[in-house]
C-alpha cells in the first residue's frame, strides 16, 4: 500500500492526500520543492520536503517558479549636471 502525503501548495493551502509518485511527478515540475511542507501519517507536525526527499526517491530540488533568473539590475539614472 502506498502511503498517502499532503502537501502546503504555493498559496500555503493543504493538498492531497496524494501518492509519493504524484510528489515526485509536481517535484519534477517545480510545482514543489525542498522548502514544500509535507506531511503524512505517523509525523508529529509538517516538516520541509527536503527532511523527506532521500526516502521518497526525490533529488535535488529543481529551482521554484519564484526563483528563477533574477532580475536584471536597475539602470543607472544619468547624473543630473
Amino acid at each position: 500500500m502506498s502511503e498517502s502525503w499532503y502537501y502546503a501548495d504555493a498559496a500555503n493551502q493543504q493538498k492531497g492526500p496524494v501518492p509519493v509518485d504524484v510528489l515526485r511527478y509536481l517535484h519534477g515540475r517545480g510545482e514543489v520543492n525542498a522548502a514544500t511542507l509535507v506531511w503524512r501519517a505517523g509525523l508529529a507536525g509538517w516538516e520541509p520536503l527536503a527532511k523527506h526527499a532521500a526516502a521518497l526517491g526525490i533529488g535535488a530540488a529543481p529551482a521554484s517558479a519564484g526563483t528563477g533568473c533574477p532580475h536584471p539590475p536597475a539602470r543607472p539614472r544619468a547624473s543630473r549636471l
